[in-house]
This record gives C-alpha cells, sequence and structure tokens, in this order.
C-alpha cells in the first residue's frame, strides 16, 4: 500500500512533467538547447512543487546571457509567473555551487506554485558528472520502494513551514540512507543537520 507521501510525490512529478512539457517558460531555451531534468523530479522523491533543469547549449556559439535575458522578459510577460531571480555568480556565495548561470522562476501551475530552477553549468565536465550520479542515485532509489518511502518520510520531516526542502538538504537525505545505511528518522535528521 503506498504511503501519503508516496502519494503526493506521484501527483508532484505528475504535475512536473505537464509543466516541463507545455509550460511556455522553455520556449527559449528548447530553441538553442536541450533541457535536462533533475534534482526530486528525475528522482522520483518530490515532497514540494520545485523543478531542478539544466540547460546544456547545442551550439557553443549560443549568448548564454542574452538567453538567460530572453527567459526573463518571457518570464516577465507570462500572467502565471509571480517572481524571477538571475544569479551570475552564485558560485561566490556558495562555494559548493559550479560556476554557471541560474534562473529562478516561480508560477502557478495547476492550482500550486511551482520554484523553477534553471542552470547552466560553465563547465560541460561537471554538467556530465552531475547527471551521472543523478542517474546512480535514481536506480538505487528505484529498486527498493521502502527506501524511496524512507527517503519521501525524511525529506518531508526536515521540511521548512513553506513545505520546502532547505537548501541541498535532500543530498543529506540520500546521503544518510543510501551510502551511511541510515533508517532511523531521527540519526536521519541529525545527519542532516550536521551537514
Amino acid at each position: 500500500m503506498k504511503t501519503q507521501y508516496s502519494l503526493l510525490a506521484e501527483t508532484l512529478k505528475e504535475d512536473a512533467l505537464n509543466l516541463f512539457e507545455k509550460a511556455p517558460i522553455w520556449a527559449p531555451f528548447r530553441k538553442k538547447g536541450k533541457i535536462l531534468l533533475s534534482g526530486s523530479t528525475e528522482l522520483d522523491v518530490l515532497v514540494y512543487p520545485d523543478l531542478d533543469v539544466y540547460f546544456q547549449k547545442e551550439d557553443s556559439k549560443v549568448d548564454l546571457p542574452h538567453l538567460f535575458a530572453e527567459g526573463l522578459a518571457l518570464g516577465a510577460q507570462l500572467p502565471d509567473v509571480i517572481s524571477m531571480r538571475f544569479e551570475k555568480e552564485l558560485y561566490k556565495m556558495r562555494p559548493h555551487i559550479p560556476k554557471g548561470i541560474y534562473l529562478q522562476m516561480k508560477l502557478k501551475w495547476n492550482s500550486r506554485v511551482w520554484q523553477i530552477d534553471i542552470w547552466h553549468l560553465e563547465n560541460e565536465t561537471e554538467l556530465q558528472n552531475i547527471l551521472k550520479e543523478t542517474e546512480k542515485l535514481k536506480a538505487k532509489i528505484a529498486e527498493n520502494s521502502q527506501i524511496r518511502d524512507l527517503i519521501l518520510e525524511a525529506k518531508h520531516a526536515i521540511k521548512r513551514k513553506d513545505g520546502s526542502t532547505p537548501s541541498f538538504a535532500s543530498f543529506y537525505v540520500y546521503r544518510a540512507i543510501l551510502d551511511e545505511g541510515l533508517r532511523d528518522l531521527d540519526a536521519i535528521k541529525s545527519y542532516v543537520l550536521e551537514h
């Protein structure tokens, strides 16, 4: 029998894929390259309406600042976009983030406000490493529904008041459960807080 967290994750994933397929915000990016799903959507462990993607340019001549400016301009015109944030030097504030460009949009979609995080990494090798690591995590999570349920329960246990998980906390949940073998919810929460 599916847990309430598993049912919510399925609903959020369905909405995320619908948003990924149909929302007009992707238009400028799809003209110039690929948009690759990542994060909790790709891992199938969503607890909050948050869609992480990477933009991979098809041509080295793509003017990235201009392209992201197009994305901002489009977002400003769309009635369902509530807010936007653009960063070119986020890596300076958060050293664990690779160098690149970041665009966040919050928009209304299917009765929820979704946070969309669009990343472009300057170093293609770093992107490929992230994508490979995501595939490994996805395989580990998919092979055991009890592990997936524990991940969902742990992510719900560390949520903020707005329902989101703290920045990068999900990574430590995965590490605690998949790498460290923790199964006790309090131990997982302590591990996440320590890191």
